[in-house]
């Protein structure tokens, strides 16, 4: 795992799921959930993932990497007392961050339409901006990093508002939202309620 830079009180770790090796910590219920991927590499990157997410939080609580308990949200977002984290996984790299609201990674896929499938999740402010692939990829993290910050999932009344390249001012008072620094291929972002205290203890992600 290598740290990208990220602002003051969070840290975020990058994992390439498919040159690490996986770790013994998953409880019996990650097993089973692991087991129900169709193909054997999904099921490898999923245990290498949440192995690292185990090892990360267990540092920081200072407890066991096996001994950490899970729950779900109503979004399925796994939550972990005593710690606030969010994680996001593309195509092989996945993205832990502790102390975030949101986070999210994509590969820049170069298969899409970016203005076409843009209509049904950006603004006409946020499409005036999208001329490529790599745009509508950059506009879509940061949406997603942001919904996921926000909390309420793909209902979040965020789809209709603008986030790119620069949040509306009213986000702007609620929001703080980072570009990652991600190999090239990929894009990244990272969302923070700025009404939460300064110095963020640990959160949970999907």
């Amino acid at each position: 795992m290598t740290q990208v830079s990220a602002p003051e009180g969070v840290v975020v770790w990058l994992l390439e799921l498919d040159t690490t090796a996986p770790l013994g910590y998953l409880s019996p219920d990650e097993q089973a959930r692991a087991a129900r991927f169709r193909f054997e590499r999904d099921r490898r990157r999923y245990h290498v993932c949440r192995s690292a997410l185990r090892v990360v939080l267990g540092e920081r609580l200072q407890v066991p990497p096996e001994a950490l308990e899970f729950t779900y949200g109503p979004q399925g977002k796994p939550e972990c007392t005593g710690a606030t984290f969010n994680v996001s996984h593309s195509n092989g790299l996945a993205l832990i961050a502790l102390g975030a609201d949101g986070v999210d990674i994509e590969e820049i896929r170069h298969d899409i339409e970016p203005q076409s499938l843009g209509r049904s999740v950006f603004t006409p402010a946020e499409l005036s901006h999208i001329h490529s692939v790599e745009d509508f990829f950059l506009a879509w993290t940061a949406k997603e990093a942001l919904i996921k910050a926000e909390g309420s999932g793909f209902s979040s009344p965020l789809l209709k508002r603008t986030v790119w390249p620069a949040l509306e001012p009213a986000l702007a008072e609620r929001f703080t939202l980072v570009r990652l620094d991600v190999p090239p291929g990929f894009a990244a972002a990272l969302a923070l309620q700025k009404t939460k205290k300064a110095a963020r203890q640990l959160s949970g992600g999907s």
